[in-house]
C-alpha cells in the first residue's frame, strides 16, 4: 500500500514570523522572551507543571532566546540553577 504524506505548511504572520499556535504574546526579541519565561516561572512551580497547550510557548520562547540572544545572554539565561531547575522539574 501506499503512503501518502499530507502537504503540510507552515502560516506566516502578517510579519514573516513563524505562527507557533498560541503562542502570539511570546516577544520576539531577546530580554523579551527571557521576561517572558522568568514569568512563567513565576506562575508555575515547573514547566511541568503547566498545561500542555500553554507549554509551546515555552518552546517558542526558547527559540526567541537561541536565535535571538547573544551567546553569553543565552548561556548565562539557560545556566542559571533556578531556570536549569525549573525546566527540568527537579
Amino acid at each position: 500500500s501506499e503512503i501518502t504524506i499530507p502537504d503540510v505548511s507552515v502560516p506566516e504572520g502578517d510579519d514573516g514570523e513563524i505562527e507557533l499556535g498560541d503562542t502570539g504574546d511570546v516577544p520576539q526579541d531577546c530580554d523579551g522572551a527571557i521576561a517572558y519565561v522568568e514569568d512563567l516561572m513565576d506562575q508555575h512551580d515547573s514547566m511541568m507543571e503547566m498545561p500542555v497547550n500553554e507549554l509551546s510557548a515555552v518552546g517558542a520562547a526558547t527559540t526567541v532566546i537561541t536565535t535571538k540572544c547573544s551567546a553569553n545572554e543565552m548561556n548565562e539565561f539557560f545556566s542559571d540553577p533556578d531556570v536549569t531547575a525549573w525546566m527540568s522539574a527537579s
